[in-house]
């Protein structure tokens, strides 16, 4: 079956989701650069520049790209078809759109207006969008609690920060555990991981909680790790998805004593701090996630594609300076009307505007998969264009994602040290393509050689050659121009 994608977004007023085919470009195309043929402009009249993606090089695990259903999870549900399954597909399906493999859900205080009383009509539309993003392929679920029930705090309100009472942790501790039991009991769906807080340094006017960082150590060694023990949870437990790179002082106190450290599975950032460097979340062996972040951080959506080169670079530093193991945007869907959401809807949720920002990050996530590695990619070719690759190995599956943020066309000698494909096939989105499916590129066992369109975020997939093929390859081509 054919890659499908959504080809062009109109506006936010008059948006239809239509299905066409991924484009199939060629080299005389308007609107595109061939991808091999002689370099032409003054930009790349030098010849190509050399970057080298190394198959092993291997670096971190990739867990997954994904976003968040809070507090919108019911006006999904409730939007009219065939847009809904429309939009479904866009976030999840990796044949007719981006192919995320994380959700993030919303864990409501309001499931226990107060002490022992639980409603559960305030999580259904939660359960129906991870339900659906189960049947497109999201293979790990992970929830967030905004506050605890405003009858375990100190101010008596959901809202406007305050604390959780000290008495009241055995109460929290018990919430958490059952939530998470109560989604599979109830529901049969399973929450693979659990945060304690969402940005626990926060007050907002909005559902929020203040914790400290021993407060959150207290809470996990001796309410929270002892009662999911003895309820039999299995949920991981996540934290402290505090909202700034690179500040760890939420989670030092747990990483620093050996019970907690062990209790710990993943250590949850989100990324509005712009550094990226996480020395001691690393150096305990914890895998780091970026948990939420949204940019540009303009008031006004912008669709274009300078969002999406914005929101690449983001994912690219997110890897390469603090090695995280998956990346996750703010909102999937959303009428804020900004650029918090991957998919922009109308007030009345009848129309929509898929961002350049959802299809730079299915440059990422439809071919990076869980459990893949980022490998080495050496050398930066120019001061505006980023490199980064990754490899599954049982397949011998690649993807080496290049974001060219220039306004010119950028010529790149792409040299494959460890492996050897032979054939390339691109996806590129730019001002004018989603994910456009291009012309694939023919690789000798040293690389290929490509240009980058202006402004645009391009993945180069492929298959790599086993070490006897690729022996064969080599000394077939050394043997090329000799004399019988």
């Amino acid at each position: 079956m054919k890659a499908m994608a959504l080809e062009k977004a109109a506006t936010l007023c008059s948006f239809m989701i239509v299905w066409r085919p991924l484009v199939m470009v060629g080299a005389t195309s308007a609107l595109l650069l061939a991808l091999t043929s002689p370099a032409t402009s003054a930009t790349q009249a030098a010849g190509p520049s050399p970057c080298t993606v190394n198959c092993d090089d291997v670096r971190q695990v990739i867990d997954g790209f994904g976003a968040s259903s809070a507090f919108f999870a019911d006006r999904i549900e409730g939007c009219s078809e065939p847009l809904r399954s429309q939009v479904l597909d866009l976030l999840f399906s990796r044949t007719n759109g981006i192919g995320l493999s994380l959700l993030r859900i919303w864990l409501a205080d309001l499931l226990e207006p107060s002490c022992g009383v639980w409603d559960w009509k305030f999580n259904v539309g939660e359960v129906f969008v991870l339900r659906q993003a189960r049947q497109r392929g999201v293979s790990t679920v992970f929830a967030t609690p905004w506050t605890p029930p405003a009858w375990m705090k100190d101010n008596n309100d959901r809202n406007h920060g305050g604390s959780l009472r000290t008495d009241m942790y055995q109460a929290y501790a018990d919430f958490l555990s059952r939530g998470v039991r109560e989604y599979k009991a109830r529901f049969n769906e399973t929450i693979d991981f659990i945060s304690v807080q969402n940005e626990p340094e926060i007050s907002q006017s909005y559902v929020s909680c203040v914790w400290t960082g021993d407060q959150l150590h207290t809470f996990l060694k001796d309410h929270l790790l002892p009662t999911f023990a003895n309820d039999g949870v299995t949920a991981k437990v996540m934290m402290p998805e505090s909202g700034w790179f690179p500040d760890e002082r939420y989670v030092l106190p747990s990483l620093s004593d050996v019970t907690t450290r062990r209790g710990i599975d993943v250590v949850a950032f989100h990324g509005y701090g712009g550094s990226c460097w996480l020395t001691n979340s690393k150096s305990s062996g914890k895998r780091v996630w970026e948990t939420g972040v949204w940019g540009p951080n303009n008031a006004k959506c912008d669709p274009s594609i300078s969002s999406g080169i914005f929101v690449a670079k983001m994912v690219c530093d997110c890897f390469t300076k603090a090695e995280a193991n998956a990346f996750n945007y703010w909102w999937l869907v959303s009428d804020t009307q900004d650029n918090a959401a991957l998919i922009a809807m109308n007030t009345n949720w009848t129309a929509c505007t898929a961002t350049k920002s959802l299809y730079a990050l299915g440059n990422y996530s439809r071919f990076v998969r869980p459990g893949w590695h980022r490998i080495g990619a050496i050398g930066k070719p120019a001061s505006d264009l980023e490199v980064t690759a990754y490899k599954e190995t049982a397949t011998g599956q690649f993807a080496v994602v290049a974001i060219n943020e220039s306004d010119t066309a950028q010529d790149v000698d792409f040299k494959l040290a460890g492996f050897a494909p032979s054939m390339i096939t691109p996806y590129r989105t730019s001002s004018e393509e989603n994910l456009a499916r291009l012309h694939d590129i023919g690789a000798s066992p040293g690389g290929f050689r490509a240009i980058l369109a202006a402004r645009s975020v391009t993945t180069f997939t492929g298959a790599v050659l086993s070490p006897t093929r690729r022996r064969s390859l080599v000394n077939s081509e050394s043997q090329e121009g000799r004399c019988p």
